[in-house]
């Protein structure tokens, strides 16, 4: 399984020479002297070997991808939904790039559905069919060259480190949109005068019968190398393949990857952010966490009555019985929404020492300071504090939901983090 491999670890040592090179040595030598001519030829095929050298032994650097790495076609897809989801869909649709011989196009980062009280420059999406889904990705990229702020997946997840500590990647590469998009007007907008950016990207972003190919990409019924060719045969031959939703692709594509990014190594400022902040936490905390419908509105003064929250919060609570927790231990809440601390207070009698994000970030000048220093929306911020949070806590419990599925892809992420959190407190300790 993706989750049992063990990060590589790499030493700036030489590797020892083997037998075959020093018996290729020798005969390069027995060139040089009985051959002068073939000097030449012998340091063409050093530097040759230096470069695919230095190739097999470096990973491709997600802003800015090497001349020698970069592939010549390019996979962008339409984003939407929570952030957890969006996760999901870089999951799927690199696995798509990386099978088909491109480099994926990252999105931006999108506001999570149920803050839309909030003005953000790349708001909330739900889901939308091909044509539509397309037409959002041509608005994305044209936002991007208008010089719009850029919310980056970069900013959260470590692509290098994930690319090291999985050798079966090593085929997948990455770019941000806003790189792409420089890449892109470099080429075909330099000497373009009579054509605007928009119509460029209508020329050159192409799509195919996107209705008829969507069905077939999101057919879970279907092997992964149906699904392959068949996106091949109508977008194979172009230098920029745009789909639908990354989210709803083919699950059986990434499995033959063993793709997974619930488990992803954050960057090195979000781990600042959690050692700081476990220094200010008891070390054996206890993490909670309970899903609310997005956008949920009670009436405010009978809020924690409602039966929608009732039930829920009456189920957190007898988790936190079962495992025997006491007032003398802390019990971090994940706080989706200012009220859920309120009503767990009530509703359990103040029975526990229930801390959330806010309580620490604003009463603690430095994690405070650390937190703005990221380049995303400060939602987003607290939602992957949140989360990372939640999954290093000694034990973690969470409630039923009372609506849709019994458990959100919010919840799966932090119980399969939390399985291996010794992984993530080692990264911790290191930074």
């Amino acid at each position: 399984k993706d989750d049992e491999h063990v990060p590589l670890q790499h030493s700036n040592k030489a590797n020892p020479p083997t037998k075959k090179k020093f018996v290729c040595n020798v005969v390069k030598i027995i060139l040089m002297i009985s051959f002068p001519s073939a000097i030449m030829i012998i340091r063409a095929s050093f530097l040759i070997n230096t470069e695919l050298d230095k190739l097999s032994n470096t990973y491709i650097t997600v802003n800015h991808i090497a001349t020698i790495h970069q592939k010549q076609k390019f996979l962008l897809y339409f984003n939407h939904a929570g952030f957890t989801n969006q996760l999901r869909a870089i999951e799927r649709a690199s696995a798509l790039a990386a099978a088909t011989n491109r480099t994926l196009v990252l999105p931006p980062v999108l506001q999570h559905c149920g803050t839309e009280n909030i003005k953000y420059d790349w708001a909330c999406s739900s889901a939308h069919r091909c044509p539509q889904a397309i037409k959002e990705v041509k608005k994305y990229a044209l936002k991007v060259a208008s010089g719009a702020r850029f919310p980056s997946f970069t900013e959260v997840v470590d692509f290098d480190l994930l690319l090291r500590q999985h050798p079966s990647y090593k085929s997948m590469s990455f770019i941000d949109l806003p790189a792409f998009m420089t890449m892109f007007e470099e080429k075909y907008v330099k000497g373009q005068n009579a054509s605007t950016l928009a119509e460029l990207i209508d020329l050159h972003f192409y799509s195919g019968d996107s209705t008829a190919l969507e069905k077939i990409l999101r057919d879970n019924e279907l092997y992964a190398n149906e699904t392959i060719k068949a996106f091949n045969d109508e977008l194979g031959d172009n230098e920029i393949a745009v789909i639908g939703s990354g989210f709803k692709l083919n699950r059986k594509i990434p499995a033959m990857y063993n793709m997974t990014l619930m488990n992803y190594p954050p960057q090195k400022h979000f781990l600042k952010i959690l050692k700081r902040i476990l220094q200010l936490m008891p070390t054996n905390y206890i993490g909670a966490h309970i899903r609310i419908r997005d956008r949920y509105e009670g009436k405010s003064e009978m809020l924690c009555q409602s039966a929608e929250l009732v039930e829920p919060f009456t189920d957190l609570i007898n988790q936190l019985k079962m495992i025997n927790v006491t007032k003398n231990e802390t019990v971090y809440l994940g706080l989706q929404a200012p009220f859920v601390k309120v009503c767990l207070v009530e509703l359990s009698n103040d029975e526990y020492k229930i801390v959330s994000l806010p309580d620490l970030f604003n009463h603690d000048n430095e994690t405070h300071s650390l937190m703005n220093g990221i380049n995303l929306e400060w939602e987003t911020v607290v939602l992957v504090l949140d989360q990372l949070l939640l999954s290093l806590s000694k034990q973690y419990v969470q409630a039923k939901m009372s609506f849709g599925a019994s458990i959100s892809t919010f919840q799966k992420s932090i119980k399969k983090r939390h399985s291996h959190r010794q992984e993530l407190l080692s990264l911790i300790e290191n930074v």
